[in-house]
């Protein structure tokens, strides 16, 4: 088991326990679906920022993939990726943690944060 410090990670914010609680998963085409669930992601400059604009889909093979969207983000000049090779961070997902993940952010004040636990 990986022991990831607070601070060091990304995606789902509540324990697992509270998130099989409180999101109703829906199944569609044998994958569990799991909607508006808070997720902590980065700003363009590397400042946290939470949403309940979430999706993780887990397919019958076991595969999580959690997206999460913010919007009106500060614009910026240019658009900003991260990843766990940028950042050292983790991604949380309701089947544990990852570093397949990246988030880009628009210039325009979008972002869109995706992680993959296989």
């Amino acid at each position: 088991m990986i022991e990831v410090p607070k601070e060091k990670l990304l995606g789902l914010v509540l324990a697992p326990a509270l998130f099989l609680a409180t999101a109703a998963p829906t199944s569609a085409d044998g994958a569990m679906v799991t909607r508006g669930v808070e997720c902590g992601m980065l700003g363009a400059s590397g400042n946290p920022i939470a949403t309940t604009i979430s999706q993780e889909v887990t397919t019958p093979a076991g595969i999580d993939i959690y997206t999460c969207r913010a919007t009106d983000l500060t614009k910026q000049v240019g658009s900003v990726r991260w990843n766990y090779n940028d950042t050292g961070y983790y991604c949380g997902t309701s089947a544990g943690l990852t570093d397949i993940w990246q988030e880009t952010v628009s210039s325009g004040g979008r972002a869109m944060l995706v992680c993959i636990r296989r």
